[in-house]
């Protein structure tokens, strides 16, 4: 989660980024994934959430720290309530080329998010206030377990 402090006419462009909140990249060059436990997950077939509390994750700082290294990032804390739900569109990909298959739909989200890093607390406004343009979510199987 990246956090802007954009002065008053200024854009969240990256010269504005104060804290990014990833949990880094790992040296098999998975980045930006994190395990979570399996009951933080509900998933039932039409509508999926993903909850976290008191999730341990790195303040970067911001994007090119968190790409390139630098400055070692803070410790930080970060808790969110995600819900994807009201589908409106159902996709079904089978590609057996490429070891691919998917069930998603496309509906609406909304999202709840906090963290700490040091002095910091951030909050995001309730979930009720979320716009949604864009939500996906489903299943899918590659490589090994597609088959």
């Amino acid at each position: 989660m990246d956090v802007y402090a954009p002065g008053p006419g200024e854009t969240s462009s990256p010269e504005n980024q104060v804290h990014d909140f990833n949990p880094g990249i790992s040296p098999t060059g998975l980045f930006w994934t994190v395990p979570l436990p399996r009951d933080s997950i509900e998933f039932d077939g039409q509508s999926a959430a993903m909850h976290a509390t008191g999730l341990e994750m790195p303040d970067y700082f911001n994007l090119i720290n968190a790409l390139f290294g630098g400055i070692p990032p803070a410790p930080g804390v970060v808790s969110f309530d995600v819900r994807w739900e009201d589908p409106t569109e159902t996709l079904k990909i089978r590609n057996q080329a490429s070891d691919f298959g998917a069930h998603f739909h496309i509906g609406h989200a909304t999202v709840e998010w906090s963290g700490r890093a040091g002095d910091y607390e951030f909050v995001s406004d309730p979930a009720v206030s979320t716009v949604s343009v864009l939500a996906e979510w489903g299943h899918e199987r590659n490589g090994a377990f597609f088959h």
